[in-house]
């Protein structure tokens, strides 16, 4: 199952906006990862294979190369060496979104699959919440069915045998009794914690990816920073007068580094 999807695209425009409303409309567990990448112009075809590669070397299950649609010579970036070799190299789950569903790129021939759209992409990857509830909820009514059954089964068995040993034997019927309700409560009491304890644990994996969503650490108030270099994880990453790009919560913003101090 896919529980982590990296994307190599533009981080403005409508590309990365349309795979989220997808992966939330359809499966809000799924974690996007974008990795930030010009998609035309010059050196767009650098930044595209230096997000495969470190994609590739990511916890993600898929990635996904995307752009929107556009002349053939924006799409050129798609059609180099450089972006043709790094989905070669590329170990993990590629999906190629360029353009629009009549514009065809070697990107398109190199990876594992084609989308005629980034939304088709995100389609693709992304499985419907709403089934998997209905699958879970389908295996607990199997569940509870099959529970009722080995009850009713055993407790006509039961039944039986009480009713031949209550001509013989008064005492030996009333001392079957007792074992046969206290293995019944036993049984049910075992079925209703199995079934408790499977959507304790739903529920348990259900927080635990929401917490892992980006876009909700990034509400707490923490912030992505990019040099020219990449991402910024340490102080030793950049030096004055560098110019980092800020990503927030709700927007981004540059900034040039006017003074370095060790925390």
């Amino acid at each position: 199952n896919i529980a982590r999807i990296g994307v190599v695209t533009s981080a403005e425009g409508a590309v990365i906006q349309d795979i989220i409303n997808v992966r939330t409309r359809r499966n809000p567990n799924i974690d996007i990862v974008l990795y930030p990448a010009k998609v035309q112009g010059i050196n767009a075809e650098k930044e595209i294979a230096e997000g495969i590669k470190f994609l590739d070397q990511w916890n993600v299950d898929a990635i996904v190369v995307a752009r929107g649609g556009g002349s053939m010579e924006d799409l050129m970036p798609f059609n180099t060496i450089e972006v043709a070799d790094a989905i070669h190299d590329c170990n993990k789950f590629i999906l190629s979104a360029v353009g629009h569903e009549t514009d065809f790129t070697i990107c398109d021939f190199c990876s594992d699959l084609r989308a005629p759209t980034p939304s088709a992409a995100a389609e693709l990857l992304c499985s419907d919440m709403t089934s998997l509830k209905q699958k879970f909820r389908l295996n607990v009514s199997r569940l509870q069915s099959q529970a009722k059954r080995f009850i009713e089964n055993n407790s006509a068995k039961i039944k039986n045998n009480i009713d031949y040993l209550s001509r013989s034997f008064d005492d030996i019927v009333q001392g079957y009794r007792e074992m046969i309700k206290t293995n019944i409560n036993y049984l049910i009491t075992e079925s209703k914690y199995f079934l408790e304890q499977g959507e304790h644990q739903f529920n348990l994996n259900y927080k635990m990816l929401q917490k892992l969503n980006p876009a909700e650490v990034l509400k707490l108030g923490y912030s992505v920073v990019r040099s020219k270099n990449g991402f910024v994880s340490s102080i030793k990453d950049i030096s004055l007068g560098d110019s980092v790009s800020v990503v927030l919560n709700d927007g981004k913003f540059d900034a040039n580094v006017t003074k370095l101090e060790e925390v």
